[in-house]
């Protein structure tokens, strides 16, 4: 019996076939078949090409996914989740949501280390941010900080600033750049304008 080769080559009594020829013989011999093995080479070889060609035609397919139907993959606490993480990225060693603990639409878990190496866990839910553990990955609290557990903060930055000095060292130093950077902005804007001005009247 032939066998079938990678190299596009078949093998089968003393001789060599290609799969042109299994082609060529298929077209010319249509359903007539003496040899057996011939039309199993045949069939293998219909098999390869109609799958190189599906697999071309599902390549050429344009994959487009609008950011409305991405949206709505996620739950309004996970895009809160994913916008903290973003926002916060700067401002703390790492911040990440927890592969470990479960995670639902109404709940989720973050991992955050800060600036001062400090681990937490934090709990986001509909009533706010909570630190719920000083250990990652870690939903049960020391009950001797019990104090810090209870607290629910309505945003992140509120939950980090009664953490990390650093962190909010490190934000107010970015956002009086950001202050500063627009104040020389609208600086530059109004002096352009009246540039303008001065020679209109000119």
């Amino acid at each position: 019996m032939s066998t079938p080769k990678r190299n596009g080559q078949i093998e089968g009594d003393g001789k060599k076939q290609n799969l042109f020829e299994c082609i060529s013989k298929a077209l010319r011999r249509r359903s007539q078949w003496s040899d057996k093995d011939e039309l199993l080479d045949v069939l293998y070889w219909g098999r390869q090409l109609l799958s190189l060609c599906i697999g071309i035609c599902w390549g050429l397919v344009p994959m487009k996914v609008s950011r409305e139907t991405c949206n709505t993959q996620f739950s309004a606490l996970e895009k809160d989740a994913f916008s903290a993480i973003s926002e916060m990225a700067p401002f703390v060693t790492t911040i990440a949501i927890s592969e470990l603990l479960s995670r639902t639409s109404e709940l989720i878990f973050l991992n955050i280390v800060t600036l001062e190496n400090e681990s937490f866990c934090v709990e986001l839910t509909q009533r706010g941010w909570r630190v719920c553990s000083d250990r990652l990955d870690c939903m049960n609290g020391d009950f001797h900080k019990l104090d810090m557990h209870v607290v629910y903060y309505e945003s992140i930055n509120q939950l980090l600033d009664s953490l990390s000095q650093q962190y909010r060292d490190r934000f107010s130093a970015a956002l009086a750049s950001k202050l500063s950077a627009l104040q020389t902005e609208q600086q530059q804007r109004q002096q352009q304008q009246n540039g303008e001005e001065k020679h209109s009247l000119g």
